[in-house]
């Protein structure tokens, strides 16, 4: 859809009809037989699902995708984790498909110490790939040694199933705008996502989502450019202070029932 891997695929596929999203309208080369308008100030799944009217006139439905979740898969999990509580997951990692989504990690970690003193009957599950591992541990290390206990870490331990059982039961999930998010958005958990590169507009419209969005003048960036205009100096990512994602976070925990919404 943006890239140029995405472009060549296209071409190669001999396909008869070919749809491909565009800000200008342009046919991108004549690679496409058919292009629809890539919004930036509406959910990015409209555009999508924009070209299925080409094709299907049944009512489109924007809803996610539901997963199922085998309660019982999920409380042998939790027994192995030792978790027999209310959790919190955070996710504090991004792809590399845009690196520069991610929080500072030394914000993590001072944002963890603040929940686990201010509600310790929580755990905190923090989750990351295997790739990823080294970075969530350099999070943990950052976390006061006292308070540790109160802490799971499952970052290269779980199978794709189990993150989402993991998620599925979660009392907040904390993230930047990466995969888990959106898992967390399907199951309709209540979700505090941390936006800067990428627009909560396009990728974090979800009635049960929270966005903390710092729209510097490159952002967002993310579909415009190969390489972040800031060089990977993420001032977007870094103007989001811990003091105000933490009131975000006391919101989400106390006030029940509170809908989507953006904080610019």
């Amino acid at each position: 859809m943006y890239s140029n891997f995405s472009k060549i695929f296209t071409i190669v596929s001999n396909a008869r009809l070919k749809f491909g999203l565009t800000k200008d309208g342009a046919k991108a080369q004549n690679i496409y037989t058919s292009t629809f308008q890539l919004h930036t100030d509406r959910p990015v799944s409209e555009s999508y699902l924009e070209m299925c009217k080409a094709f299907n006139s049944q009512k489109i439905i924007h809803e996610l995708y539901s997963f199922a979740v085998d309660t019982i898969k999920l409380k042998f999990l939790l027994k192995n984790l030792e978790i027999s509580g209310d959790y919190i997951v955070v996710n504090p990692n991004a792809s590399d498909l845009r690196i520069e989504r991610r929080w500072p990690q030394e914000n993590f970690s001072e944002l963890i110490n603040k929940i686990v003193y201010a509600y310790p009957e929580n755990k905190i599950v923090l989750i990351g790939s295997s790739a990823e591992s080294n970075y969530v541990n350099n999070i943990l290390a950052g976390i006061n040694p006292s308070l540790q206990k109160s802490i799971v870490n499952t970052a290269g331990k779980l199978s794709i199933d189990e993150l989402i059982a993991l998620i599925s039961g979660t009392k907040l999930m904390i993230t930047n705008d990466t995969g888990p998010m959106h898992l967390s958005f399907a199951m309709k958990c209540r979700t505090l996502a941390l936006f800067g590169p990428a627009s909560p507009l396009q990728f974090g419209n979800h009635k049960n989502a929270t966005s903390v969005y710092k729209k510097v003048s490159c952002s967002p960036c993310v579909h415009d450019h190969i390489k972040p205009p800031c060089g990977g100096d993420n001032i977007c990512m870094k103007g989001i202070g811990v003091e105000e994602v933490f009131e975000e976070v006391v919101n989400c925990i106390e006030v029940k029932g509170q809908g989507a919404k953006v904080i610019l």
